[in-house]
């Protein structure tokens, strides 16, 4: 079966090392790139078995991949980044738009903090090997832009795997999840933060690779 993986903002294909390790044999992996630290990877094709996305990452699957998807696997996703909730959605536009200004006048500083926030890994980086215009992009995309619901309903086996303690995705979000897709299997864990389940993918790997897939 092959395998195909989306990160989230402020981070590219090597977050998923952990779970290019963890994959049992048998399957195929590839991970995508946005190019916000350099080159952009583009999907080698549109048939893929399995679809893993990541926070953003899954704004970004293109709907071919997700048409022929039969499985997708969404960890610390969201229906619609700021909420429905108006109150709060108008606190995460606040908090997206200082994060913008932040990349224009200091963006490695910005981008350490959310990782630090998040959870993930420290990484050295420089300024010059940023693609800042992208990274503000896509912030701007998460004031705005919802999952495609439609299509991924059409997925016959989605799993969503929450994190309670994450920081960058509210409750409530996880919990409009839940609204948007009642029959879905929603799962979660209470292992650690927003990056928690990249660096540490063994329990969703043992829970659906090794139960679901075999």
């Amino acid at each position: 079966m092959r395998i195909i993986a989306y990160h989230g903002w402020g981070c590219d294909d090597q977050e998923w090392a952990s779970w290019q390790d963890a994959i049992p044999d048998g399957y195929s992996f590839e991970s995508w790139n946005r190019g916000y630290f350099g080159k952009e990877a583009k999907e080698s094709s549109t048939d893929f078995d399995i679809v893993i996305t990541h926070s953003m990452g899954l704004l970004h699957v293109p709907d071919d991949i997700l048409f022929k998807a039969k499985y997708l696997i969404a960890l610390q996703s969201f229906a619609y980044f700021p909420s429905h909730d108006v109150d709060l959605a108008n606190v995460v536009i606040h908090q997206l738009d200082r994060m913008i200004h932040n990349m224009s006048s200091r963006p490695v500083d910005q981008i350490q903090t959310f990782r630090r926030q998040a959870g993930f890994r420290f990484r050295t980086m420089e300024e010059d090997h940023l693609n800042i215009d992208l990274l503000i992009e896509d912030l701007q995309r998460l004031k705005t832009d919802k999952i495609k619901s439609d299509l991924i309903r059409t997925i016959p086996n989605v799993y969503w795997i929450h994190e309670e303690q994450d920081r960058i995705i509210q409750a409530t979000c996880r919990l409009e999840l839940e609204d948007h897709f009642p029959n879905h299997t929603h799962q979660i864990l209470r292992q650690g933060s927003h990056a928690y389940c990249l660096s540490y993918p063994e329990t969703i790997v043992s829970r659906i690779f090794r139960n679901e897939f075999n």
